[in-house]
C-alpha cells in the first residue's frame, strides 16, 4: 500500500513538472514588450551587422503592423539597437554574438534608429526606421 502512494505520488510530480516546462515554452522572453498572444507569424526579417560606429543598413522601410524580426551580429565592439519612440531596445551584444528581437510597428512614420552604448550614436552609429 504504502509503494502504491508512493508511485502515484511520483508519477503526479513528472505530469505537474511536464505541465511547468510546457508552460515556460510559451514565454517569448523579451522583455515583456509582447504577450504571449501576439506570438504570430513574422512577416519581415532583418539581418543587420553591427560595427564600430555603424550598421550594415542605415535605412529600414516596413509597412505598418508588420511583425518585424531583427537578427542583429556584431562584428566588431559592444552595440546594441534603440528605436525609442516604438519602445524597442535589443540585449548588448558583443564581437561575435548575435541578439534576435521583435517588435510590430503600429504607427507611420519615420523613426530614428541608434546604438546606445557610449557615444557610438554621435559618432554616427544611427539610422532611420520608416514605416510605410
Amino acid at each position: 500500500m504504502k509503494k502504491s502512494i508512493l508511485l502515484i505520488i511520483g508519477l503526479l510530480s513528472i505530469i505537474l513538472a511536464g505541465c511547468s516546462v510546457e508552460d515556460q515554452g510559451t514565454d517569448t522572453g523579451d522583455q515583456g514588450s509582447q504577450a504571449n498572444s501576439t506570438q504570430s507569424q513574422i512577416d519581415r526579417t532583418i539581418e543587420l551587422d553591427a560595427f564600430n560606429y555603424g550598421y550594415s543598413m542605415e535605412n529600414i522601410t516596413i509597412e505598418e503592423g508588420d511583425r518585424v524580426q531583427i537578427v542583429m551580429t556584431s562584428t566588431q565592439g559592444y552595440h546594441d539597437f534603440v528605436i525609442d519612440a516604438l519602445d524597442v531596445q535589443s540585449a548588448e551584444i558583443s564581437a561575435g554574438g548575435t541578439t534576435t528581437f521583435e517588435f510590430v510597428a503600429n504607427e507611420t512614420g519615420e523613426f530614428p534608429f541608434y546604438c546606445s552604448i557610449g557615444n557610438h550614436r554621435e559618432r554616427g552609429m544611427e539610422g532611420t526606421l520608416t514605416v510605410q
